[in-house]
């Protein structure tokens, strides 16, 4: 039975990507059993500002509230921001990209000590390109929905075949490499292992 994915239910292209999944039921679906969208950086905002939207939430939305967390390499989000900011005419510092990325990463931390850790699928961004469908699979049943294993390889066909390394766009010194390493960030432990 077809049905709606965590999916950016709005638009189909947001940047460069594109999200219409060929032969699936983008904005279509006989039973409504998943929302949400890709704006990690501005509902983190949101709450960043609002902390009192959580409970909101969950008080609005019927059903289980569950948190997807896609991690990737934070030099590659931090320069992703400066290249960002250099688009708008705004100054790309990167030392205060990294102390804005910064304050993204404390409120994720924040939000987290308020999520059941069963709610809460987190995962690397480079392991899922590696690994679609698995990954796919794995937050398919994380959501309580099966997939279909057509769903599954359509999906995983627009998947790109490694990621796009914006750090290489920027220049990085030493001092700020180690900035962003010395930053105690609990899920980038993987990164400096």
């Amino acid at each position: 039975m077809p049905f709606c994915y965590l999916v950016l239910l709005y638009c189909r292209y947001r940047s460069s990507y594109i999200y219409d999944v060929p032969n699936q039921w983008y904005g279509r679906f006989q039973k409504l059993q998943v929302i949400g969208d890709k704006h990690g950086e501005g509902a983190t905002l949101r709450l960043q500002k609002r902390p009192g939207l959580l409970s909101h939430l969950r008080k609005t939305i019927y059903g289980k509230i569950k948190f997807i967390h896609v991690v990737r390499n934070p030099y590659d989000n931090i320069s992703t921001i400066c290249k960002r900011a250099e688009k708008h005419d705004l100054n790309p510092d990167l030392k205060k990209c990294i102390e804005y990325y910064f304050s993204l990463c404390a409120t994720v931390v924040s939000i987290k000590k308020h999520v059941e850790s069963t709610d809460i699928f987190e995962f690397r961004h480079e392991s899922f390109i590696v690994e679609p469908k698995d990954y796919l699979k794995k937050l398919c049943q994380f959501l309580g929905v099966e997939p279909s294993e057509n769903y599954l390889n359509d999906c995983a066909s627009i998947v790109y075949k490694s990621p796009h390394k914006s750090r290489y766009d920027i220049a990085w010194d030493l001092e700020l490499i180690n900035t962003v390493k010395d930053g105690k960030v609990p899920f980038f432990k993987w990164l400096f292992l």
